[in-house]
């Protein structure tokens, strides 16, 4: 299931501000996933046990230049399972010609 809510939250002459939320929560009824790889050797198998609840939340924060044709970005998320969180971190800009 995803959801994703987002607004502008400023608005003058010379820039825009957009923010963000989002969030995505899932389950893998499964138990582990088998793959076999096989070729002139010895056949290769390979297991992982994707089962159980993940999930990411994260948020995003837009400026856009309305005369100029910059724009910046700011968004931050984590993400998480049963064994495993992580967060990111990025932002970045950009020049329309």
């Amino acid at each position: 299931m995803n959801l994703r809510i987002g607004t502008e939250i400023m608005r003058s002459d010379e820039y825009t501000v957009e923010a963000s939320v989002a969030g995505h929560i899932g389950n893998e009824f499964k138990s582990a996933n088998r793959v076999s790889v096989a070729n002139s050797g010895p056949t290769v198998s390979l297991d992982y046990d994707a089962s159980g609840t993940f999930g990411e939340l994260s948020g995003s924060l837009d400026l856009v230049s309305s005369n100029s044709g910059w724009s910046g970005f700011l968004n931050g998320g984590v993400t998480f399972s049963s064994g495993v969180t992580t967060s990111t971190v990025r932002a970045g800009f950009r020049k329309v010609w």
